[in-house]
Formats: structure tokens, C-alpha cells, sequence
């Protein structure tokens, strides 16, 4: 695909994800276009989703606020703490991401010995591949 294809995609694509994050999101993301590409702007999307997700599960004074409603005041209005409490919920995630990897990348090892010059036991069809 060209890469005009792929800045249309992903155009299309923020905008889907633009429709779950609070509106003053959309003016950030007119803002930083002319000097970012597509793939950077979804990923900004992809982790402001994260950090509003985890202030309306985790902040009890957010839980009864849908992230679309969330208004730009409430930034003003968060603490060192829920930046600090955000840190730590990043880190456990990163965590668990980091060993689903190695789950993956021992998978793929195991896999690749399985497999010898003239033999192979086809184990891939009897482990199930660790999703992510």
C-alpha cells in the first residue's frame, strides 16, 4: 500500500478514536498535524486513551464521568498524585507487557527447536500461540 493510502487510513482511524476521547482532544491534534506523521499521531491517541481510561476507572471523582464528557478544567484540577498513581498503573502495564513478550519470544524458540535438519515434530499445532 502507498504511503498516501496509509496517512488516509490513519486519518480515518484517529478520527474513530477521537470519538472516545473528551472533545478538546481534537484541537490538540489539529494543533500538532503539520508537524507530526500519521503513525505518531494515532500512538499520541493511543496513549491519551490509556491516561483517560485509567482517570475514569481509577479517579473516584471521575467514575460517574463518561471520557467523552471530560472537560479540559479537569486537567487543571488533577494532582501530583494522580500523575504519580498514573506512573504506577504504566509501569504494571509495561510490566505485563514485557512478559507476555517473553512469553512470545520463548514460544518462538521453542518452536524454532522443536525443529531439526530432517525432523519436526510440528509442535506448533499443539501449542497455542501466546496472544497480546
Amino acid at each position: 500500500r502507498s504511503h498516501e493510502q496509509e496517512i488516509i487510513e490513519n486519518t480515518k482511524r484517529l478520527r474513530q478514536m477521537l470519538k472516545e476521547l473528551p472533545p478538546f482532544c481534537a484541537d490538540f491534534f489539529r494543533g500538532i498535524e503539520p508537524r507530526t506523521s500519521s503513525r505518531t499521531r494515532i500512538a499520541y491517541a493511543y496513549d491519551l486513551h490509556i491516561f483517560f481510561d485509567f482517570l475514569h476507572k481509577e479517579n473516584p471523582a471521575l467514575k460517574q464521568i463518561a471520557i467523552t464528557d471530560l472537560s479540559l478544567d479537569l486537567l487543571d484540577q488533577l494532582s501530583v498524585t494522580d500523575f504519580e498513581e498514573y506512573m504506577e498503573y504504566l509501569k504494571d502495564k509495561r510490566q505485563q507487557l514485557e512478559e507476555k513478550k517473553k512469553n512470545i519470544h520463548e514460544w518462538y524458540l521453542y518452536k524454532y527447536t522443536s525443529c531439526t535438519k530432517d525432523w519436526c515434530t510440528y509442535i506448533s499445532i499443539f501449542v497455542n500461540y501466546p496472544g497480546l
